[in-house]
């Protein structure tokens, strides 16, 4: 039933196909096999996103993979989170990646089902005489925040109710070396990239980190409204997400990424 839906959804979006690639994909690449969709993500969001892993992240691996499955050759830049995030919602790019839900985001792009979930973990610097143990100790610490990132969801009511002042930071790195001279008191991430980060700074232990919050956080593929198709390529994306799920390809990339 489901292949019938997923094969029903493919043969709405083959004119869509042919639309796609004339209007994101440059002339040269009409000549390829596939036609060309062009996406966006950003750097520093280890392991799923950044130009310096293999194969630009395993965020990217996904996202490509889905595609290929959908009949699209998926050509993945680079960019500021911020910028990427600004010429995705006017239109410039189709969709950007990985997102978590947020209401003003939901104004302006039409969500996938999710790519992974991460389980963030809340950094503080020990040298810094901050001790966290109960959630309540989170008070009044001042909480980085890169550009272009979310708050959060555990964190969003105090930082609304301004019992936790916000710092920004132009990336994640820069949460972090933040974290590192005393210009911001904790940082929310995901555990395996917040150590990775902690050790570029230094190799001594110089940061702990405790879990709040057993929930993942769902982080997705996000199509712009500007698109007057959004909800059909989110509709053939997530049909193509779960037949490779269904067929066990999806848990095959996580795998083959990590080296498993």
């Amino acid at each position: 039933m489901r292949h019938r839906r997923f094969q029903e959804v493919a043969r709405r979006m083959a004119w869509l196909c042919l639309a796609a690639a004339a209007a994101l994909a440059p002339a040269a690449a009409l000549a390829q096999d596939k036609p060309v969709i062009r996406l966006v993500t950003g750097n520093a969001y280890h392991p799923y996103t950044d130009e310096t892993l293999p194969g630009g992240g395993l965020a990217v691996e996904l996202v490509k993979r889905v595609f290929d499955e959908m009949g699209f050759s998926a050509e993945v830049e680079f960019m500021s989170w911020d910028e990427g995030y600004e010429k995705t919602r006017t239109g410039e790019f189709i969709a950007t990646f990985p997102y978590i839900v947020s209401a003003e985001r939901k104004q302006h792009f039409a969500y996938t089902t999710a790519l992974f979930e991460v389980r963030p973990s809340l950094f503080w610097n020990v040298n810094r005489q901050h001790r966290i143990v109960e959630f309540s100790d989170v008070d009044r610490k001042s909480l980085c925040v890169p550009d272009g990132w979310a708050v959060d969801g555990y964190l969003k009511p105090l930082v609304d109710a301004g019992s936790i002042p916000v710092v920004t930071g132009a990336s994640m790195p820069d949460c972090f070396q933040r974290l590192w001279d005393g210009s911001a008191d904790i940082v929310s991430v995901d555990s395996r990239l917040g150590l990775s980060l902690a050790e570029r700074i230094a190799d001594t232990r110089w940061t702990k980190s405790r879990r709040f919050v057993e929930q993942g956080t769902s982080n997705h593929l996000i199509f712009t409204l500007k698109h007057p198709q959004a909800a059909a390529w989110v509709q053939a994306f997530d049909a193509a997400f779960l037949k490779l799920q269904e067929q066990g390809e999806i848990y095959a990339v996580v795998k083959d990424y990590y080296g498993g």
